[in-house]
């Protein structure tokens, strides 16, 4: 968790979240006093007087982001692994949902903010006209985002993602 220096706002930055551009950017801002997120949520660090953030996105694109930073991170074990196989293997697992990492915690939290609204907040909130722009820097196949999944896929992400899906409002069009 991060206290931003406005007095007003705590935020809790998970893996794969674009925390990296929004810590980075809330720096730059004199916002907080480093570039790098931590993705913990330390008990002793929360304040019910600020607003508690969360940063999060869609549990399909986040999975699609999981694989592509195994492509960078595991890059010979991963050379010829596919989306589908990633998936089906334990790696898929191992990276817990928003629920799995903070477990009771989440429900401290005040304010889930989407990736895909993340520009319309950082104005709002702290009047930052920067625009998110979600490049990566290997795409780790030529599939889209939506395009990638099958039928067996989306049970898969439904099923991993179920409680997280019940407490956040996530926009799931596009995969149910």
């Amino acid at each position: 968790m991060h206290k931003l220096n406005n007095g007003i706002h705590a935020c809790v930055f998970p893996t794969r979240c674009g925390t990296r551009w929004i810590a980075q950017t809330l720096f730059d801002n004199n916002l907080i006093d480093y570039t790098a997120p931590n993705h913990e949520f330390d008990i002793n660090q929360y304040d019910k007087n600020l607003q508690n953030i969360m940063f999060v996105r869609n549990p399909f694109t986040r999975e699609r982001s999981i694989y592509r930073w195994y492509k960078v991170i595991k890059e010979k074990e991963y050379k010829d692994i596919t989306f589908e196989e990633f998936v089906n293997s334990d790696d898929f697992e191992y990276e817990p949902t928003y629920v799995q990492k903070y477990q009771d915690k989440i429900k401290l939290i005040d304010k889930f903010v989407h990736l895909e609204m993340l520009d319309n907040f950082m104005k709002r909130a702290f009047n930052i006209n920067k625009i998110y722009i979600g490049d990566y820097h290997i795409p780790g196949d030529d599939s889209n985002d939506r395009d990638a999944y099958n039928d067996q896929l989306i049970e898969k992400v439904l099923i991993k993602y179920k409680e997280d899906i019940k407490l956040i409002d996530f926009d799931l069009t596009s995969y149910i």
